[in-house]
């Protein structure tokens, strides 16, 4: 599910208060008919387990004074009690998972990494402790347009693979169209869409998103064929 909306409206406080790390002025939180308790601090170690995220900026999610392998392993001694072969070989798989060879990037910190390499490490601790759910917190924005990519195909493979759900926070539409089925829509804290992504966007839809789904940049067809031709007159000198 998308969470999307204008900076402000509250889609990273939203995240952050069901990970527990923002307490909530009212309401509860509701996971398999459970409520959770506000603070992460007062959930049990399965609860924990349940709901995991993946923040913004990787830089400074990583602990810079730990090797990949420990930053991963942690969560795999919390959650799974795993040690020793079967802590390495577990890391090892997921590594792998996230498409890093375990060879080259056990050992390495987080400041011999690209930054779409530590956003992987991200999501390999958060698959590390086995979630049902997984917080995306704009994972994709500060990334360039290819790297991007490759880290939303990621997340859609491990979704198939793990049999995982996504609350996927983004003020990018365009990330929405490819990859949610369901879209809630926050405007100053509060709910004015909700319901499968081709309803929400489809005419005539609510005002506000009809704002945002305008705001969105537009190619100039104009300018992008005086770009091909200016290449294609270059190349042919």
């Amino acid at each position: 599910m998308a969470v999307v909306g204008e900076s402000g409206s509250g889609k990273s406080t939203l995240g952050r208060c069901i990970s527990g790390l923002l307490p909530i002025n009212s309401g509860a939180i509701i996971y398999n008919d459970v409520e959770l308790a506000s603070s992460y601090k007062k959930r049990s170690r399965e609860q924990l387990k349940a709901v995991q995220m993946i923040y913004q900026m990787a830089d400074t999610a990583l602990n810079p004074r730990h090797c990949i392998g420990d930053i991963i392993g942690r969560p795999l001694k919390f959650y799974s009690d795993l040690n020793g072969p079967r802590l390495q070989a577990r890391t090892h798989d997921i590594l792998n998972a996230v498409g890093l060879e375990p060879g080259k990037f056990f050992s390495r910190r987080p400041e011999e990494l690209s930054g779409g390499q530590k956003q992987r490490v991200g999501i390999a601790r958060a698959l590390a402790a086995d979630p049902a759910v997984i917080i995306c917190d704009e994972i994709t924005s500060a990334l360039d347009q290819l790297v991007a990519e490759g880290i939303l195909r990621l997340i859609d493979d491990l979704k198939n693979t793990f049999g995982l759900s996504y609350l996927f926070i983004t003020h990018d539409l365009t990330v929405v169209q490819s990859i949610a089925d369901d879209v809630l829509v926050l405007k100053a804290g509060h709910i004015v869409e909700y319901g499968e992504r081709n309803n929400v966007f489809a005419p005539p839809c609510d005002q506000y998103v009809m704002q945002l789904v305008n705001s969105m940049p537009q190619m100039n067809p104009d300018w992008l064929d005086d770009l091909v031709r200016c290449g294609s007159t270059q190349s042919q000198a």
